[in-house]
């Protein structure tokens, strides 16, 4: 009996820590993926309101919300572009 306590206190002090390890993992892992992108888009609306890169197309990676971002930041680029052209024009 005592020696199965001791085989149940092992397993317990090696499978939380491990657990643990491999939670934090998957979280810097599933964070790394959403912030890398919100990042890279933060940078380029950035750059759009300054006039920087304006003419470069905006392409979005996946097809999830990021995706969506993407899609409405080239959107928003174009619509600027057209803006610009028809102010140029009066």
């Amino acid at each position: 009996m005592a020696q199965l306590r001791l085989v149940a206190l092992r397993t317990v002090l090696i499978g939380i820590p491990g657990i643990l390890v491999m939670v934090l993992v998957v979280w810097l892992f599933m964070a790394k993926m959403v912030t890398n992108p919100l990042t890279e888009l933060a940078y380029l609306a950035d750059d759009i309101s300054q006039g920087k890169q304006i003419s470069r197309e905006i392409k979005a990676n996946s097809s999830d919300e990021i995706g969506t971002l993407y899609a409405y930041l080239n959107r928003m680029r174009i619509s600027i572009l057209k803006l610009v052209k028809a102010v140029k024009r009066v």
